[in-house]
């Protein structure tokens, strides 16, 4: 009769079942045809559409992986690492905090020269760039990451902070900021459970990137108004996200959120700038805050320069009428990345924005993502060198060959 409970749940749900968190696909009923079930695909198929929507899977997985956690202090998930003091990482943050996916300085240098000239093209047309470093979480718990992690010193994030000040680029670094707050607030300003930075981080950073701009740039922007400090063991929006996809039975709470109640203080003379952002994830938090509605208007959200994201939480796909429309309504133009997305600073939108001042047609954008990410796995692009000496080719050739079988790939 126990065994029995999960395939009399797949007929007749007589369980209210939560539903699992998290980002994955689950298998659809595949269609039966004469084809696919005389050469054996349907029945594959229809086993792993079997496997994903068995009764009460959610529970047992819930189950299993709270016996894991509990009891053998396991994280049952492949992208997340248990640091000391119980500390969640997302592995990539850590693997770009001690170099993995090193460029190479002669990249991130073109790279910088693209932006300055992203950063002059904007100027000469009454606007402003402001790159923005988003936080991470592997330096802001630098200690608690296990010691079977090789650091080095060698990362993009360095070479990328020293060649903006070198050819004066406006950027404000939240990595450096956030630590150097760390032991002055008595609060994580990136939750131990979470991925970015806390509702209250978030919130300072908004604030402080509204007064870089009043100083810097001569705005008369709204300011931020504290009216009072909560202080809760219950977290709220992304200051759990990474433990809501642990799936668990009982959630982690040994940790206190702070949440700051504000509003925006503002007379008759301040004027609100148009803003362009185009951002990972990081962004998120304040685009459904004041700071995009009271503080700025904004021209656009291009989140990673693939999506146009709306404040009441609709999205569409961007197309390239996107930029042409956008861009000469827009005063100040913020890129926010942090550092695991460095090697595609921008995701392509400098490149896009450049040519919209010069006229010249750019590459398709996705053999411009393939060039960086592979250059960034050391392990393909020393495929890629392998490849070039049999082909008695130049590694960049064989580079570009590469990028464009994938671009094609993903395009078919």
């Amino acid at each position: 009769m126990f065994f029995f409970i999960p395939l009399s749940q797949c007929w007749f749900s007589y369980i209210n079942e939560e539903p699992l968190n998290g980002v994955f696909d689950l298998t659809e009923k595949p269609e039966l045809l004469i084809k696919n079930w005389f050469n054996g695909e349907y029945q594959n198929q229809y086993n792993d559409y079997f496997n994903d929507h068995l009764g009460v899977r959610s529970v047992f997985i819930r189950t299993y992986n709270q016996v894991q956690l509990s009891i053998f202090n396991k994280i049952n998930k492949k992208v997340v690492v248990n640091g000391t003091n119980g500390i969640l990482y997302d592995e990539r943050y850590i693997k770009t905090s001690l170099g993995d996916d090193f460029l190479g300085a002669k990249r991130i240098k073109q790279k910088v020269i693209s932006i300055k000239s992203l950063k002059n093209n904007l100027e000469r047309d009454g606007k402003r760039l402001l790159v923005i470093i988003a936080p991470n979480k592997a330096r802001y718990y630098n200690k608690e990451i296990p010691s079977y992690y090789k650091i080095t010193d060698t990362t993009n994030y360095k070479i990328f902070l020293n060649l903006f000040k070198k050819n004066k680029i406006d950027f404000i670094d939240f990595n450096t900021w956030f630590l150097q707050q760390k032991s002055k607030i008595n609060f994580n300003l990136i939750p131990k459970y979470g991925t970015h930075w806390s509702e209250f981080g978030s919130f300072l950073a908004a604030d402080s990137i509204v007064k870089y701009c009043n100083q810097n740039y001569n705005y008369n922007l709204p300011q931020y108004v504290v009216d009072s400090i909560e202080v809760t063991g219950i977290p709220r929006s992304t200051d759990y996200d990474v433990g809501e996809t642990l799936n668990l039975w009982t959630p982690l709470n040994d940790e206190k959120y702070i949440y700051a109640h504000t509003r925006v203080e503002k007379d008759l003379t301040q004027t609100k700038k148009k803003l362009l952002v185009i951002s990972d994830s990081f962004f998120e938090q304040m685009h459904r805050t004041a700071f995009a509605s009271e503080i700025f208007n904004m021209s656009g959200f291009w989140y990673y320069n693939k999506q146009v994201k709306y404040q009441e939480k609709s999205t569409r796909n961007k197309t390239i009428e996107d930029l042409n429309l956008t861009l000469p309504k827009t005063d100040l133009v913020i890129i926010m990345i942090t550092e695991w997305n460095l090697f595609r600073i921008g995701f392509g939108v400098v490149e896009e924005i450049n040519s919209f001042y010069s006229g010249e047609k750019i590459e398709n954008r996705w053999v411009r993502y393939y060039l960086d990410r592979i250059r960034s796995d050391k392990e393909w692009y020393k495929l890629v060198k392998d490849q070039a000496k049999v082909s008695n080719v130049n590694v960049d050739t064989m580079l570009l060959i590469n990028a464009k079988n994938m671009a094609q790939n993903k395009k078919e």
